[in-house]
């Protein structure tokens, strides 16, 4: 769902629940996963998302597009849940 501050500006939940492209591929170390947000909300940055899967470790990356000459105040947050 997406949510906005009283300016306009997203906040909280931006991607949350949206689809993302999946590519998965072998690493150097496992197994690397890339996930693409599908939608496209104007004046936020295109991001993508890697996972690196290795024998007792999770390495997480995130890759931010620039925006040139837009001024952007943001933020990335992430909360794992793992068991």
């Amino acid at each position: 769902g997406e949510y906005f501050d009283g300016n306009g500006l997203p906040l909280h939940g931006l991607y949350v629940d949206d689809q993302r492209d999946i590519t998965i591929s072998p690493s150097e170390s496992g197994l690397k996963v890339e996930l693409v947000p599908q939608k496209i909300v104007e004046g936020v940055p295109k991001f993508r998302e890697f996972y690196t899967l290795s024998k007792g470790s999770l390495k997480v990356e995130i890759l931010m597009e620039d925006t040139p000459n837009v001024t952007l105040p943001f933020c990335f947050g992430y909360h794992p849940y793992l068991q």
